[in-house]
């Protein structure tokens, strides 16, 4: 039985602990898309389920998940759903299953392997077109992301005078060298990004320039 107000979700007693558009969060630790019938997502293509979240988030075209051993997993909900770098994993464009997650990797240019050490991801804006890019908040406190940057003309807000995709996760700045720390919380808009910092600073950054 579903307790502190939890809502059930099938014939089966399955609780919902957080919802993203048209992606749930069970109680015992797996997603599920409704966008159409109910596909829950998978571990890569183990044919497993992914479990073990703690969060998710849901953007265009790909979805996003933090689990319980701190590493983030993002998935593309069609089969080009990740020609901004959405999947994290150093991937863009070309064809992508569906509904499989991958764990989200660490820019070469600042280490190798999988990101690690996510307390939560980003909240905020969902279907939005314009909702391309992922963040996550590391047990450090410091802010990192990949996905869209439409930087024209000065740094955006991956810090990067070049205009595109980012693959990979990437250290978001506070200033030229100087990363953004003492961040508690983050929110994407449809052009923009805002986080709440320790101190109840808030600070926001362009997502894309027109």
């Amino acid at each position: 039985m579903c307790v502190d107000g939890e809502a059930c979700l099938g014939e089966a007693c399955s609780c919902i602990e957080a919802i993203a558009g048209d992606t749930v969060l069970r109680t015992d630790g797996t997603v599920v898309n409704y966008a159409g019938a109910a596909i829950v997502i998978e571990n890569g293509n183990t044919f497993f389920d992914l479990d073990g979240v703690t969060s998710i988030f849901e953007g265009q075209t790909h979805g996003c998940a933090v689990r319980d051993d701190g590493s983030v997993w993002c998935w593309s909900d069609t089969l080009t759903g990740n020609t901004s770098g959405q999947l994290g994993n150093g991937s863009t464009g070309g064809v992508t299953p569906a509904w499989q997650a991958h764990p989200v990797q660490i820019d070469p240019a600042a280490g190798a392997g999988d990101l690690t050490g996510a307390m939560q991801i980003n909240g905020g804006s969902s279907m939005c077109y314009l909702a391309s890019t992922s963040c996550a908040i590391l047990d450090d406190a410091t802010l990192w992301c990949w996905g869209a940057d439409g930087g024209s003309g000065d740094q955006g807000f991956f810090n990067d005078p070049a205009q595109g995709a980012h693959p990979y996760a990437t250290q978001i700045l506070a200033a030229a060298g100087t990363p953004l720390t003492e961040v508690e919380d983050v929110s994407i808009g449809t052009r923009h990004a805002c986080v709440l910092r320790d101190g109840g600073e808030v600070w926001c950054l362009s997502l894309i320039h027109i």
